[in-house]
């Protein structure tokens, strides 16, 4: 339950920088995606583990 969680919560931040018009070039795309994966799953990691 901690990564779905978490992952929301991260993607909906970078969707409130979508809605301040930060990062819509495609390349700023592809970053900020990977960014959210690896982050939640690192989040989430220290949620359960720590």
């Amino acid at each position: 339950l901690a990564l779905p969680v978490t992952y929301h919560f991260l993607n909906g931040i970078r969707h409130l920088a979508w809605d301040a018009g930060y990062g819509f070039g495609l390349k700023n795309l592809y970053k900020s995606g990977y960014f959210v994966m690896a982050l939640s799953l690192a989040v989430s990691t220290g949620f359960v583990f720590g």
